[in-house]
């Protein structure tokens, strides 16, 4: 699957992300590949970018790219920045600092990088339970992921800051 496309700033090229599960003979997993590819804007093959990476985000001047970079050990995320080639590229945000990260986007400057990360739930107190529900262990479920906060950290590095607090 192909999916997160943005332009680069030129409008040369559709940066996205690109999702393959390789299957074997015994119709089992084999591998997971996930990275940045780019197409020209007139159509043609992908090319690959930043490997294990997707939801890339340029800067204002298309010199740099903040993405994930997906850990296909744990299948969790951190966020890094390197040059729009792909090439430098620098971890921000450990893939064991979030149970999600999601849609990095540097600031118009390119000092910041704004962010969407789920931690740990600690969530609302349990009400509504019935005894059944609580004695099953049945749990509120989130179709949609956890809840997410917005938070920024500096593209040069340094501490996430966090922006909301979910309630």
């Amino acid at each position: 699957t192909f999916d997160y496309p943005t332009w680069s700033p030129d409008g040369q090229w559709i940066y996205l992300s690109r999702n393959d599960v390789l299957i074997d003979e015994e119709q089992s997993i084999r591998a997971i590949v996930v990275d940045i590819v780019r197409v020209p804007a007139g159509g043609g093959e992908p090319e690959r970018v930043i490997e294990n990476g997707e939801q890339p985000s340029f800067s204002a001047d298309g010199s740099r790219l903040a993405f994930l970079r997906f850990n296909l050990e744990t299948y969790t995320r951190g966020l890094w920045v390197a040059n729009s080639d792909g090439s430098d590229a620098r971890e921000l945000v450990s893939d064991t600092t979030f149970l999600e990260l999601m849609s990095p986007r540097l600031s118009p400057d390119g000092a910041t990088v704004a962010f969407a990360a789920s931690g740990p739930l600690v969530g609302p107190p349990e009400t509504g339970r019935s005894l059944w529900d609580w004695l099953f262990g049945v749990e509120v479920a989130y179709a949609h992921g956890l809840p997410s906060d917005f938070w920024t950290v500096p593209s040069a590095g340094g501490q996430p800051v966090q922006l909301t607090q979910w309630a």
